[in-house]
C-alpha cells in the first residue's frame, strides 16, 4: 500500500484524467522527459504529448474503451 499522501494525490489525479481521457489534464502529472510505448516505446516529452493529446485520447478509447481505473495501491520493488 502506498502510505505518501503525495503520491496518493498524484496517483488519485492520473487515475481522474486518464479515465476520462483527458490528456490534457494528464500533461502535468508527467516529468518533463519521459518514455512512452503508446505505439511502441520512444522517448518523449510533455510539450510533444499536449501537441498529441487528441490523438492519444482517440487511440485509447478505440483500443481500450474501459480504461483508466487503477486497481492496485501497493509498492513493488522489481530485482533486474
Amino acid at each position: 500500500m502506498i502510505y505518501d499522501h503525495a503520491v496518493k494525490k498524484l496517483l488519485a489525479q492520473y487515475e481522474k484524467a486518464f479515465s476520462t481521457l483527458d490528456v490534457e489534464k494528464q500533461v502535468p502529472l508527467f516529468a518533463q522527459h519521459f518514455i512512452s510505448a503508446v505505439q511502441g516505446q520512444y522517448r518523449t516529452g510533455r510539450d510533444e504529448f499536449a501537441r498529441m493529446a487528441s490523438k492519444t485520447a482517440q487511440f485509447y478509447q478505440k483500443c481500450w474503451p474501459d480504461i483508466g481505473q487503477i486497481l492496485s495501491m501497493d509498492e513493488t520493488c522489481h530485482q533486474w
